[in-house]
């Protein structure tokens, strides 16, 4: 139905795959990180809680009677 999505898209090696030259410079492209994504979204949640505390306690307070 689609010829046009049976197109070859490339060459294929034969026998072993081609090397891939190391630039000894690869450790320095992308920085590691220090702490979990896990961590930094339970950081931020902390710190807009802790933001938000006063107006929750406001909420929570009984009516003036």
């Amino acid at each position: 139905m689609f010829p046009q999505l049976c197109a070859p898209t490339a060459t294929l090696w034969s026998g072993e795959p081609p090397v891939v030259q190391d630039s000894g410079n690869r450790g320095m492209m992308m920085p590691k990180r220090r702490h979990t994504r896990a961590q930094n979204t339970a950081k931020a949640k902390a710190a807009e809680r802790k933001l938000n505390d006063a107006l929750v306690a406001e909420h929570n307070k009984p009516p003036p009677f």
